[in-house]
């Protein structure tokens, strides 16, 4: 019922965090605490030069990593260089590009000399080359990589990638994806941070992993209304070069934001010149249960050239005045009649 415009990224996105792009077997969504477990060694460093060997065996990567902190493991010291072979005997199993810098989740290899992937699907991931995130000896594993990943993700994209457009886009992509795997109370403060901040486009991505957040707390409804206000002109008219992550930011809107607080700044999206904005936003607003939903949905969704947004404004209005709300095939069946029963509804109950 979709069309998604991350298509195009996807495979290189899972490729930043270690998964090939190619045809392979299912691969699993990175869950970071689960690799942290799994590691006897986690380190921060960049990558040598990489060099293929093949074997009755199959197929290994063999690169160095020149160490600049230790996560966990090491007893203490920090080596200054270690041997790392990576298992690619199975195409769905994370790889390593040259001079990489990355947060790398090891163990011991079956010689005792070198290392390989905790978790072979996710070697590694991106890491900020021009700070320490933290302390490294100071404080737990876990809380390490979510210090380091957070850091990355409020970095400028020269220090995660020299490469083109959508090498920086699926970095953050692939960060945003590892972040929301952590426990939410070691990474919403600097979050928030980075969100409240101009450091761009890591600002953006915060506020996806924000949106996206099952938060109880008293004042999360106001929050999230005010994320999406900030990025309110990015939405109403995406930048080519700004598609993807708009297209997330709105994708984080749907099942997340359930306030009537939000409802203007919705209504005022339904007017956005990109359909997938158009679509979450009548989404959104079909699940927000306030009578505030109704002369925007009648009045603009309804009108709306896209079917899917038509459908969310007839979905809303059914629920929100009572009555039966219609399957996708329902309403495809019999639009019109649909229409014409959203737009009485919506003119009795206002």
């Amino acid at each position: 019922m979709r069309s998604n415009p991350l298509i195009f990224l996807f495979a290189a996105a899972i490729f930043y965090l270690g998964a090939p792009a190619v045809e392979a077997g299912p691969i699993p969504t990175f869950n970071v605490p689960a690799t942290v477990n799994a590691s006897e060694m986690i380190v921060v460093g960049r990558a040598g030069v990489t060099r293929i060997e093949d074997d009755a065996t199959g197929t290994t990567l063999m690169f160095s990593v020149e160490v600049d902190r230790v996560l966990k493991g090491a007893g203490g010291s920090t080596p200054r260089r270690i041997q790392v072979r990576l298992d690619l005997s199975r195409p769905e199993f994370g790889s390593v590009s040259d001079r990489r810098y990355a947060i790398f989740f090891l163990k011991r290899a079956p010689d005792g000399h070198t290392y390989t992937a905790a978790n072979p699907y996710y070697p590694a991931a991106a890491a900020r080359p021009s700070e320490a995130a933290a302390a490294a000896s100071t404080i737990a594993p876990l809380n390490g990589v979510a210090a380091e990943l957070v850091a990355a993700l409020g970095a400028a994209p020269a220090d995660l990638t020299s490469g083109p457009q959508a090498d920086f886009q699926s970095a953050y992509y692939s960060l945003a994806v590892a972040i929301r795997s952590l426990p939410a109370d070691l990474t919403e403060e600097p979050l928030r941070r980075i969100a409240s901040s101009d450091r761009m486009p890591g600002r953006l991505w915060a506020i996806e992993c924000l949106l996206m957040r099952d938060d109880s707390s008293p004042d999360a409804a106001a929050r999230k209304a005010g994320y999406i206000r900030s990025i309110k002109p990015l939405l109403m008219n995406p930048p080519a070069d700004m598609r993807v992550v708009a297209f997330r930011l709105a994708s984080a809107m749907e099942g997340n934001v359930k306030s009537p607080i939000a409802v203007p700044i919705l209504a005022d999206l339904l007017r956005s010149t990109d359909v997938h904005v158009r679509r979450s936003a009548a989404s959104t607003l079909s699940d927000i249960a306030s009578r505030d939903i109704i002369r925007p949905l009648a009045d603009v969704a309804l009108q709306d050239d896209d079917l899917d947004v038509r459908y969310f404004a007839v979905n809303g209005l059914a629920a929100v005045t009572g009555h039966d709300v219609p399957t996708y095939a329902a309403f495809k069946s019999d639009e019109n009649a649909r229409i014409r029963s959203s737009r009485a509804w919506a003119h009795g109950a206002r």
